[in-house]
């Protein structure tokens, strides 16, 4: 459905721009750039709010998919590491530890503009680590009020057993980290 209304779409739109002599060609062809970029960062954008890869291809697969997104429609640097394997695509753990990666790299982005953002999950048997590490400005966790997105990340890991905390310090960036024990880990 998607990328033959795409196409259409952007035809049909290229022969009304010329039937009405509303631009020259090279403006067209700018309308055009414009229209193709706004159309790839919007599926890219519903991707990460729906991720199909977290079920099909698993977790490792979905958080690649969300750094690679954060960083062509964001443009911020987007890594992610693992060491060891990642918790089945399928599980409510790896739905919950997708969603709180998620909402820290957003708010990275949003609040703390950062430049780059390293995601790195670390599985130690009988421990799954998963750190967010973003060089943004950075906050005082002691006098600022958590906001929803912390409260429903510590929502999520508490609900999967986990510990969950946020270090950070203005100037000097924020880390998300969250621990798994290994009670509650299928791979």
């Amino acid at each position: 459905f998607g990328l033959p209304f795409h196409r259409g779409f952007l035809q049909q739109f290229e022969i009304d721009l010329v039937k009405e002599k509303s631009g020259t060609v090279s403006e067209v062809e700018k309308t055009r750039e414009l229209l193709v970029d706004a159309v790839k960062k919007t599926r890219n954008f519903a991707k990460v709010l729906c991720p199909v890869h977290l079920a099909d291809y698993g977790l490792e697969s979905a958080i690649i998919d969300l750094a690679r997104s954060t960083e062509s429609v964001y443009g911020v640097l987007c890594s992610f590491s693992l060491e060891g394997n990642s918790p089945d695509g399928s599980s409510d753990l790896a739905k919950n530890i997708f969603f709180m990666v998620k909402e820290a790299v957003h708010n990275a982005v949003k609040h703390a503009h950062a430049k780059k953002i390293e995601i790195i999950m670390e599985y130690n048997p009988p421990h799954l680590l998963v750190t967010v590490e973003d060089n943004g400005r950075g906050f005082d966790v002691t006098k600022t009020a958590p906001g929803i997105g912390h409260k429903i990340m510590k929502y999520r890991a508490e609900m999967i057993g986990a510990f969950f905390g946020i270090r950070s310090a203005r100037k000097k960036g924020t880390i998300v980290h969250i621990e798994i024990p290994g009670s509650k880990i299928t791979s």
